[in-house]
């Protein structure tokens, strides 16, 4: 990649007719690099115009260039990669030790004698659990088989990370599903959110405030608990606000 000053210089002064092969190794490189700061395809084209006047006169002067750059972006945002499958194995983990902490936090309630306290924490994360097969089976209801599978993604707890990359790599709408991939995510990760894991939060603060001997892995499961929601929330905000449809 050229991205020496010298470089930056000349395409910065240079005008759409006297670009060369080394001004579009820069641009390219340039343009990769928008397109992952940015939240749209679009948002990316128009930094990237802005920071470099002669792809900005080009494009005034040829209609094709700017649908054609639109394509080229998307087509490279939407393509699946290594990064993508890691992202969405994350998602998958982050689940897993959020539960695993509950789970683990009812333990040590239960044997420290607050028993209501456990019995409400273990019924959260069941209604958790329930809420998310039965929206999986209101979207998957139609293909008994892959219902079934994305049940089974369900109670493993690793259906977040197939949610995530059919979301990073624009996955199509599958013709029995009655809703898209983003939004069937945010409809999972609103079942988890909202009946396990802020009414989890709320339960845990409660109790760290009042407990005498505090427990390093209980606060643990608290902050994991806040961690999640705040991501949750975050980026389902995120999804919806960067398509101006759902905006």
């Amino acid at each position: 990649m050229i991205g020496n000053s010298e470089e930056l210089d000349g395409v910065q002064r240079a005008t759409s007719a006297v670009l060369t092969s080394r001004h579009g190794t820069y641009l390219g490189a340039s343009f990769l690099s928008e397109l992952d700061r940015a939240a749209t395809e679009e948002g990316a084209l128009a930094s990237w115009l802005k920071k470099h006047p002669a792809m900005n006169e080009f494009s005034a002067n040829h209609e094709f260039f700017k649908p054609l750059m639109l394509t080229v972006g998307k087509v490279i945002r939407h393509t699946a990669t290594w990064h993508k499958l890691g992202l969405s194995i994350g998602a998958a983990l982050m689940s897993m030790i959020d539960v695993a902490t509950d789970v683990y936090t009812i333990s040590i309630y239960r044997s420290g004698g607050f028993h209501e306290t456990a019995d409400l924490m273990t019924l959260l994360v069941l209604l958790s659990l329930a809420l998310q097969l039965a929206m999986v089976a209101a979207v998957h209801h139609r293909k008994k088989r892959k219902m079934m599978i994305e049940m089974f993604g369900t109670v493993t707890f690793t259906k977040p990370a197939f949610n995530k990359f059919r979301v990073l790599t624009n996955a199509k709408v599958e013709s029995h599903a009655i809703m898209p991939p983003v939004s069937e995510m945010m409809m999972f990760k609103m079942c988890e959110v909202f009946s396990e894991s802020i009414p989890m939060s709320v339960i845990q603060v409660v109790n760290v405030l009042e407990i005498e001997e505090l427990d390093l892995l209980v606060v643990g499961a608290l902050l994991t608990s806040v961690v999640f929601v705040a991501e949750a929330v975050s980026y389902m905000t995120y999804m919806k606000d960067i398509s101006e449809v759902s905006r």
